[in-house]
């Protein structure tokens, strides 16, 4: 059955209003209502809410018919047809402005009347789904996340959506109204190199689009941004070009995240793949699909007939909600709502997306829009990158080497547990402080500390350079400590930036490494100083042994030659020289011989308790017959209850050196003391005289190897000059120390010490 449309007539004189209604009625109108005002029409209309308005434009009232619609219209798009016996010029005009649907003038024929009205209803319809067409055609741009911009014949932009507006970062003026190539730079993205705006290329030429071309664009604000763009021309309906239609989105995150992935994890190759966002609409009470674009039929594989047959709830998978949440949501706080669901497709299987609910104005009426994106690719890559993350994690988590970061101002933002170890300090003890804190104490390699501006880590952040194999020395309150770690500091860079925005620094441990060091080079410098001692000494002892060796090839010589004419006088004196000489020459050899033993480790050394009185009295035996030959008294003041443990053998050669050295110093009549006493566990031994005394530059000679210091007596006695070499070497074998005492004129005293028993 036939729709009966609605008819509200406003018109002042009641017969020809009745006569209106009549007619209406019989042709198949419902006549709602019928006025005589324009305040009654306003009324009338907003309550019946007609089809269509027969309005005469002479009406009682203040407000004449035109009036009248230009209020109706500016509240409600209705379709108004005047009615009027008059068709002067100017009444026109001001009809033309409410933009009615027809005119009848007065009188006119029923027919006339009927196709009047039908024609305008018509139009209604037509116009209807006219707007249909651009309500959707505007909630698909202005919710589409691709960059649309459209220009004319010779390039002048007369569109563009807000993604457009966004992509580009200018705003709607800077854009409308120029020309596509001032605000659409493009460089080609492999070479860099600028390129023919892609509108102009069409312009003209054979090709008609340019689909999913890659560039980088350079937008208003001086930034660049990757692209995908696709353009294509516009014809009219003679096929003739009239502008160009240009698509683009920003692709950066995806372009970004392809690096990431490449530089991360070499092995992975990550391909995000664009993807065209889906759009659909539904009704808010049932919440049945109205409307969805072929993006996302491609997503779901449902055509766009099986989908009106479906809801929300057939196509969204609220992840632990409720179905209907996040719907509910957006209709009741009328606010966009964003998030990650998945999306059940015509098999049944599942896609992660992204979706965005909000409230849009379509026909009249609020519908719920939901914009789709596939983020299948995207879950990809994050799972991919936090699997990256994890390795990363593990190995810096488990490393033996210390990790820092630091931010631009030098404060500690993280470390991993090594650095802990090492520094000897607690995450609240490190995180947030400078490592240039007095408190860390860090030393130079020489020993100096560092200064603020020295350190590593403040070096590579004022310089942007990397620093290298520095040695620190730090003090670990945790153990109490000094060590010495070696460092590497590597500033890091953001894209584009000059000056690092954090620092990365590893250490190790390298004290152990360097006590070894320290003590190898300690020994090679005490094997140089030995060596160039024993080059020294030997320079030394073949200097005295050839003075021995002359002495006794001189004397045997004469012997040799002179034998029939030399006195028996003479050759005693020369046999006494000799025997002198041998005695000297074999002391000396005697002595080079112990030293050599001592220096190798060669000489037994057997440590016993002995009684000192008892060794001192050997020595003072053996030195007799010097001390009687230069009338000197020897005096032993050594208590018979000393014990101290030592070799015997040894003990009893120091105390014969140091006795021989005492006679050989002392003037006839002198007088030798020996004595002891106890100072802590060691027994201290004095051999004092009263001879010539010691220089005082002299003593410092007496017990190095390298001076191989010989005085002659007081009678001239020779010397080796070994026997107090000899003596410090066994006293320290012994455990003990040995030093002197001296003044000139008055004497000196040579002590030594031993452990007690």
């Amino acid at each position: 059955m036939k729709k009966k449309h609605k008819i509200l007539i406003v018109e002042d004189e009641t017969i020809i209003a009745m006569e209106l209604s009549h007619r209406l009625t019989r042709i198949g109108y419902d006549v709602v209502a019928a006025v005589t005002s324009g305040k009654e029409a306003i009324k009338e209309t907003v309550e019946l809410l007609p089809d269509l308005i027969l309005m005469d434009i002479h009406i009682n009232g203040s407000l004449d018919g035109i009036e009248t619609a230009r209020i109706i219209n500016s509240a409600q798009d209705i379709p108004i047809i005047y009615l009027t016996a008059f068709s002067d010029d100017k009444t026109l005009e001001r009809a033309k402005l409410t933009e009615p649907y027809g005119f009848l003038i007065k009188p006119f024929e029923e027919r006339e009347l009927e196709t009047t009205i039908e024609v305008a209803l018509y139009k209604r319809t037509v116009g209807l789904r006219q707007r249909e067409n651009e309500l959707w055609l505007d909630a698909t741009l202005k919710n589409i996340n691709d960059g649309i911009i459209t220009t004319d014949i010779d390039g002048e932009i007369n569109f563009t959506n807000n993604a457009a507006i966004e992509i580009l970062s200018a705003s709607r003026e800077d854009v409308l109204g120029q020309t596509v190539k001032n605000v659409f730079r493009v460089l080609d993205y492999e070479s860099k190199n600028e390129l023919e705006n892609p509108v102009l290329m069409l312009m003209g030429s054979s090709p008609e689009e340019i689909k999913n071309k890659e560039m980088i664009l350079q937008r208003l604000d001086s930034s660049s941004i990757i692209i995908e763009a696709t353009t294509s021309v516009i014809k009219n309906e003679y096929g003739a070009i009239s502008g160009a239609v240009l698509v683009f989105r920003d692709i950066s995150v995806k372009k970004n995240a392809d690096e990431l992935l490449r530089k991360s994890e070499e092995r992975y190759r990550a391909v995000v793949e664009q993807s065209t966002d889906g759009i659909i609409l539904f009704e808010i009470d049932t919440m049945k699909v109205i409307k969805s674009n072929l993006a996302y039929q491609k997503i779901s594989c449902y055509s766009e007939e099986e989908l009106l047959h479906l809801t929300a709830f057939d196509l969204m998978i609220n992840n632990g909600n409720k179905n209907g949440d996040s719907f509910n949501k957006a209709v009741k706080f009328r606010n966009t709502s964003i998030g990650e669901k998945k999306a059940r497709r015509k098999d049944g299987s599942f896609i992660d997306v992204e979706v965005t609910i909000s409230l849009i104005s379509y026909l009249d009426r609020e519908v719920i829009c939901v914009i789709v994106r596939d983020i299948s690719e995207k879950k990809k890559i994050e799972k991919i990158i936090r699997e990256s993350e994890q390795t990363y994690r593990t190995l810096f988590e488990s490393m033996t080497q210390g990790i820092i970061y630091q931010d631009k101002e030098g404060n500690i933002i993280s470390a991993n547990p090594a650095a802990f170890r090492i520094l000897g300090l607690s995450m609240d003890g490190m995180i947030s402080q400078l490592s240039i804190d007095p408190k860390w104490r860090n030393i130079h390699k020489s020993n100096n500390e560092f200064k603020g501006e020295e350190h590593p880590s403040i070096t590579a952040l004022r310089t942007g350079q990397k620093v290298t194999d520095v040695h620190i020395k730090i003090f670990s309150p945790k153990e109490k400590v000094h060590k010495w770690i070696l460092l590497d500091v590597i500033p890091e860079f953001r894209e584009g930036d000059s000056e690092p925005y954090r620092i990365f620094t590893t250490f190790s441990d390298i004290t152990e490494q360097k006590n070894l060091l320290d003590e190898l080079e300690k020994s090679q410098e005490s094997l140089k100083e030995i060596n160039a001692t024993k080059d020294k000494f030997f320079s030394i002892v073949a200097h005295d042994l050839k003075a021995p060796f002359q002495g006794l090839l001189g004397f045997s010589n004469i012997l040799a030659e002179n034998t029939d004419d030399l006195t028996n006088e003479e050759v005693k004196r020369i046999s006494t020289n000799i025997h002198k000489a041998t005695k000297s020459l074999y002391q000396l050899i005697d002595h080079l011989l112990n030293w050599s033993r001592l220096q190798a480790n060669r000489m037994e050394c057997v440590l016993e308790k002995l009684l000192l009185h008892e060794v001192v009295i050997f020595a003072i035996n053996i030195v007799s017959p010097n001390a009687m030959g230069k009338s000197v008294t020897i005096e032993n003041t050594v208590s018979e209850d000393v014990s101290v443990q030592t070799d015997e053998r040894m003990l009893s050669s120091i105390c014969e050196n140091l006795l021989s050295n005492a006679i050989k110093f002392s003037q006839r009549g002198g007088i030798i003391t020996i004595s002891s006493k106890f100072v802590d566990d060691f027994a201290e031994v004095c051999v004092r005289d009263n001879g010539v005394g010691i220089n005082k530059d002299d003593m410092d000679k007496l017990f190095k190897i390298e001076y191989s210091h010989t005085s002659k007596g007081t009678e001239g006695e020779a010397g080796t000059g070994l026997g107090l070499i000899l003596c410090h070497e066994m006293v320290n074998k012994l455990g003990g120390k040995i030093w002197v005492e001296s003044e000139i004129g008055k004497g000196s005293s040579f002590y030594f010490t031993l452990p007690k028993a």
